[in-house]
């Protein structure tokens, strides 16, 4: 029995706990003394608590004394379901207590599931593949996303971006906050909640029961805008992409930790867990790196490919060291090991020109939701050979795919259907609408469901268990966008409920029909006997008598149907936007439904800026987009809305990701280089701005980069006889253009020889000072002759030198020369430069450099 009950209660316990009549058909279906004793039980503390592998006992049989102890406990149970039932029936209907929002543990091997068709999520079995709960989150249509991990279940409504949290200990919806920056997103991991703003660089906890802020905010100086993609990890640590400063910053607690350099600013960086080890793509530089805090990174190529101006799609995490990235629409699958640092790519020939959303992976396969055949495609890693797809139901559309408690969930939201696939790989089909669920309308009642009136997006609909026959109804709350007077909130009104015995109400807001009127007699009643007067009556009147005739029953009046309101303003599904050259193009996906706008107008341009088309867009047909002209290139992206127009209202979507008004400049196309003494002069073409103020970086090795907005720059102070390498990189706000390089080897060597040294031994010195030691030492040359050659480097001026016999020779400059896989010093007195022939013992000679 305690076995059963474990395996009923963690579903009972994430949607609300069981039912007095479920407790009482357990209590009817506990087994037997007999049957207990062949079926040991576990201990008290290996029940289910959320969390474990298998939520089913792993417990050995126990010795028939511990079988005693389980049938005791097996009777012990019995007891205390049949008062739980009995306490349960009596706190429902007599007090109807709705317990407070609390933090209760999301159900292992379930997930949560959103159907567009009804605003509603619905829990799903991963295990059994079946529908078990729904709980209503948004009205009907609104596309909606579901974040969830194993403690926390948050709805964003992509509509109204107001995100909502379901409490599956009640089934119902409570806490919301509506993200007030641009693009701002929800993430949840390791019982965290982090709301982060990309445009303003910061990143906020929330309380994970109530969505409340939590503490201060993190930004600056630990975070530098615009922030870019971003996972939290299993202990709760939020690791996101620094944009503003090419690094991967840790936050957790309230601050931001240690960053980690992946790339240089402004490049385009996407964030994964691979096996709980925080990665990072930089699609900028086609790099993949795996930061660590010590700052020995390991960096990986990945194929040119990357960074061809596709998209680049790529898990958020992965349960191996292997990340699968996607280059679409190539549709190339790059397997990065980010053990080993290699990368193979695959080409997903059969998939080729579909819309294939980013890449999951569970136990040695990948899946990639393909939109185009509404289908799983599958990649067999080991086996390196792609497998059957697996086909979700709904056919072609959107899907929403990801991985929990290591099982790959795909749904689809437009549709009715899901697929969940095991670690095994073989997939359950789910059906989202199955009928009667807990937290959802029920076949049998007439209420207005979520599909029809959907609550206002901060007030959902909380289903509440009626008395007696255990069914649920829908108990619309009144919010801001519901009428005070509870009437209808969607294109038609409630419908009155049926009672058991009594007739059906007329629809809210109709007339009543009028009673009918009791008849009256024509004259008072007579104080006589009852008995008949001998005489007849005498003849009526011919005119008509005072008294009015008696009426008949009065029919009733057809009631006037009130006239159904407008559907509500439905806004684009999507919006984006593409950076131009000092322009920003918006594009979107028009209204879909038959509830079509009137116009499309563009909305948050700023009024310096031009719009083509100035006005808007009709909503039947034409282009759908909007070139906004005359913007600056700065280091902020423009965030526009496109507002569908209607009669009644209009409704705008915003980009979920803004643009800059420019791109990243063109490449330079070479270096100059001319050097001379200590200096290095270079000069390069003008690289394209697209649409912004180009800036160079010069950098050389050995030396510190420098900036300059001219198109030469000039490198000094730099040590002779060494090579440099010199690369010049364009960048402006939106980015960075491909580099130039040169190498220059900074020497200027001259061919001299030896002369004057006929009557004693010339040295090499180590240093420029004739007592320095001798490094080696030159043959004798013929008198009035000349001796070895020697390649001369530079000049110094050091120690002054004298000729032992000619006292006339005498002087302070040294040549640094090479001769015969040796260097060092040679006295210009013995050397045939211009200056020693011309007898200036103390002046450089040209073309040489000084040293």
């Amino acid at each position: 029995m305690l076995g059963k009950l474990k395996r009923t209660g963690a579903r009972g316990t994430a949607s609300g706990g069981l039912s007095a009549k479920e407790l009482l058909s357990l209590a009817e279906a506990a087994p037997t003394e007999t049957g207990a004793a062949t079926t040991p039980e576990p201990e008290e503390d290996t029940i289910d608590d959320g969390f474990a592998d298998d939520p089913i006992s792993l417990t050995p049989p126990t010795a028939p004394a511990a079988k005693r102890r389980s049938r005791r406990r097996v009777r012990t149970v019995n007891t205390l379901i049949v008062f739980a039932a009995a306490a349960s029936l009596a706190v429902g209907v007599t007090f109807a207590v709705v317990p407070k929002p609390a933090r209760a543990t999301v159900q292992r091997l379930s997930a949560w599931l959103s159907d567009r068709s009804t605003g509603s999520a619905v829990q799903v079995d991963g295990v059994s593949g079946k529908a078990d709960a729904q709980v209503s989150v948004s009205p009907a249509g609104h596309p909606v996303r579901v974040v969830q991990d194993g403690q926390s279940v948050l709805i964003e409504d992509l509509t109204t971006h107001q995100i909502s949290r379901i409490d599956p200990s009640q089934l119902a919806v409570s806490g919301s906050v509506v993200p007030a920056g641009a693009g701002t997103r929800i993430l949840v991991g390791g019982g965290a909640v982090y709301l982060l703003d990309p445009v303003g660089g910061t990143v906020q906890s929330l309380d994970p029961v109530t969505l409340a802020v939590s503490g201060p905010a993190v930004g600056a100086p630990g975070l530098t805008a615009p922030l870019g993609d971003a996972q939290v990890a299993a202990d709760g640590t939020l690791w996101v992409a620094d944009v503003g400063d090419g690094s991967l910053v840790p936050v957790k607690s309230g601050r931001a930790g240690t960053p980690r350099q992946v790339g240089a600013p402004g490049d385009t960086l996407l964030v994964a867990l691979a096996a709980g080890v925080p990665v990072v793509t930089d699609t900028t530089t086609a790099t993949l790196h795996v930061p660590s805090g010590s700052g020995d990174s390991v960096t990986i190529t990945l194929p040119p490919q990357v960074k061809s101006g596709g998209t680049v799609l790529q898990p958020p995490s992965t349960d191996g060291p292997v990340v699968p990235v996607l280059l679409a629409p190539a549709n190339q699958l790059v397997l990065v090991d980010t053990a080993h640092g290699s990368a193979d790519t695959v080409t997903l020939t059969a998939a080729a020109g579909d819309a294939i959303d980013a890449p999951l992976t569970a136990a040695g396969r990948i899946y990639l939701p393909d939109e185009s055949s509404g289908a799983l495609l599958v990649y067999d890693t080991v086996a390196h050979r792609v497998l059957d797809p697996i086909t979700i139901g709904s056919g072609p559309g959107p899907i929403d795919a990801f991985v929990k408690d290591g099982e790959v969930w795909a749904n689809s939201p437009a549709g009715g259907s899901a697929v969940v696939v095991g670690g095994d790989g073989k997939a359950h089909h789910i059906t989202k609408e199955p009928g009667d669920l807990p937290g959802g309308p029920t076949s049998s009642s007439t209420s207005t469901s979520a599909a029809s009136s959907p609550p206002s997006p901060s007030t959902p609909s909380v289903s509440v268990a009626g008395p007696g026959d255990g069914s649920s109804s829908t108990a619309p709350v009144v919010g801001r966008n519901s009428p005070p007077d509870g009437g209808p909130t969607g294109p038609t009104g409630p419908t009155g409920p049926t009672g058991p015995t009594g007739p059906k109400l007329p629809p809210r807001g109709s007339a009543p029909s009028a009673p009918s009127k009791p008849s009256r007699p024509s004259a008072p009643p007579s104080s006589t006997p009852s008995n008949p007067p001998a005489t007849p009556p005498p003849a009526p009147p011919a005119s008509p008598p005072s008294s009015p005739p008696v009426p008949g029953p009065t029919p009733t009046p057809t009631p006037t149907p009130t006239p159904a309101p407008p559907p509500p303003p439905a806004a684009p599904p999507s919006v984006q936007e593409s950076p131009g050259t000092g322009d920003v193009v918006v594009t979107f996906t028009p209204v879909t439904s038959s509830n079509i706008p009137l116009t499309y107008h563009l909305v948050g341009a700023p009024a310096s800026a031009t719009v083509s088309p100035a006005a808007s867009v009709p909503g039947n047909g034409g282009s759908y987009r909007f070139d906004v002209k005359g913007l600056a290139c700065t280091s902020t992206p423009y965030r526009f809305g496109v507002a569908a127009d209607y009669a009644n209202g209009s409704a705008t979507t915003t980009a979920p990701v803004g643009a800059l008004a420019c791109k990243a400049p063109g490449a330079v196309s070479k270096v100059n280089a001319t050097a001379s003494a200590h200096q290095i002069d270079v000069s390069w073409p003008a690289a394209a701005a697209n649409g912004g103020t180009v800036t160079y970086q010069v950098s050389y090795s050995g030396g510190t980069t420098q900036q300059t907005t001219k198109t030469s720059l000039s490198i000094t102070n730099l040590p002779l006889n060494k090579s440099y390498t010199i690369s010049v990189t364009p960048t402006n706000n939106a980015g960075r253009g491909s580099a130039a390089t040169t190498t220059v080897n900074l020497s200027n060597p001259g061919s001299y020889n030896i002369y004057r040294a006929w009557q004693f031994q010339l040295n090499m010195r180590k240093a420029a000072d004739s007592n320095s030691a001798s490094v080696a030492v030159f043959p004798l040359t013929p008198q009035n002759g000349t001796g070895v050659g020697i390649t001369v480097l530079c000049q110094v001026r050091g120690g002054t030198a004298a000729d032992p016999v000619d006292t006339s020779l005498s002087g302070d400059i040294w040549d640094y020369a090479t001769w015969n896989g040796h260097t060092g010093y040679v006295s210009d007195l013995y050397v045939n430069t211009a200056q020693s022939q011309a007898g200036n013992y103390n002046s450089f000679s040209s073309p040489l450099w000084q040293c």
